[in-house]
């Protein structure tokens, strides 16, 4: 399973967003400060032959739904099958059965995959499709702590739809005041928006953990 032709290795490419942003907007990581552990990264060389073809797998369809280059098909295609349970890909490989073959959480490289969606200022033109796996548990936990059930619903949107425009998450949430419970989930590290689009920034799943090596490192 050889597939290194469609590596995109241009995550450094500038964002269309950037041209226009003036200021730098409140991430995860300065509502809810984490520490920094000095971690190294894991790649294809610490694991079998095999495994390692999965791994290349893995870290290609990752960096294609973020990369700012990708085109919108290619990025759709790679999202869907990160996301879409049993979703395969041309060698019949599926997302969650990658990860755990790797050791990895599926949630968690989930999450990360919303971050780097919004560290790269790259909102879907449309929402994810609706059979997607769920929100994870954490989140639905950190929503309820920030704003109960109405910051549930919103977080639920837009885990469905990485960078929803502001007001079609208002509508959508059928909430007189939507924006508050958005000001309440920013300030606890759930959310962000720019330029009017509004991301999950957190990464709940895998918070407070101390690990021997870095997935995000890895596949980014």
């Amino acid at each position: 399973m050889d597939c290194s032709q469609e590596i995109e290795d241009d995550l450094d490419g500038i964002s269309p967003f950037d041209l226009n942003w003036g200021i730098e907007l409140p991430r995860q990581e300065d509502a809810s400060p984490e520490p920094e552990y000095d971690v190294p990264r894991v790649d294809e060389d610490d694991y079998s032959e095999e495994e390692a073809q999965i791994f290349k797998i893995v870290k290609t369809k990752m960096r294609l739904a973020c990369n700012v280059n990708t085109t919108w098909s290619r990025r759709k295609k790679a999202l869907d099958w990160c996301f879409v349970r049993g979703e395969q890909d041309s060698n019949g490989v599926d997302f969650n059965t990658a990860c755990l073959a790797l050791g990895a959480r599926p949630e968690v490289m989930q999450a990360r995959l919303h971050h780097q969606l919004y560290q790269a200022g790259i909102p879907l033109r449309e929402p994810l499709p609706l059979w997607i796996d769920m929100l994870p548990e954490q989140y639905e936990s950190e929503a309820i702590m920030a704003a109960w059930e109405d910051g549930v619903a919103l977080v639920r949107e837009v885990w469905r739809w990485p960078g929803i425009p502001m007001e079609v998450l208002e509508e959508k949430s059928g909430l007189p005041n939507a924006f508050e419970v958005m000001q309440k989930l920013e300030k606890a590290g759930l959310l962000a928006w720019r330029f009017g689009y509004v991301f999950l920034t957190g990464r709940g799943p895998d918070r407070g953990r101390r690990r021997n090596f870095s997935w995000s490192k890895s596949f980014f």
